[in-house]
């Protein structure tokens, strides 16, 4: 009697398993540096909105590049930033209580995240995206 059998073989099983590992083993470092350079970008677009509307901020008030921005005149509603923006790594806010004066450009609130550190705004980023 002979079986039709159509089972798959040990063999057959640690192929497939070796190829996953393979493919994954390429993949998740992929992954990872896709993932804190959208950080990174995410970062960039919230430092530049909070310097746009710092700049806004004194134009309106009439106030010299000097002057020091508090958070509550930029964040909440009818302002210039509807909510207090937070780094997309971390989650920390941009800035409690001070943004700092106009002229100076912001900084991410924890930049040794995603490879930052040593750089000021933007991530190292010189110019307006």
């Amino acid at each position: 009697m002979a079986t039709n059998s159509r089972a798959f073989t040990l063999v057959d099983v640690l192929i497939a398993l070796i190829v996953l590992g393979i493919l994954l083993s390429i993949a998740i470092p992929n992954y990872v540096g896709i993932r804190r350079h959208a950080h990174a970008r995410g970062c960039i677009a919230n430092l530049v909105q909070i310097q746009a509307a710092k700049e806004q901020w004194a134009l309106d008030k009439g106030r010299p590049a000097t002057a020091h921005v508090p958070a509550d005149a930029l964040f909440g509603r009818a302002r210039y930033l509807p909510r207090m923006l937070r780094c997309p790594s971390t989650g920390a806010p941009y800035g409690d209580n001070e943004i700092g004066p106009v002229a100076k450009s912001p900084v991410c609130p924890n930049p040794t995240v995603d490879g930052a550190a040593g750089t000021d705004l933007y991530h190292g980023y010189r110019g307006r995206p």
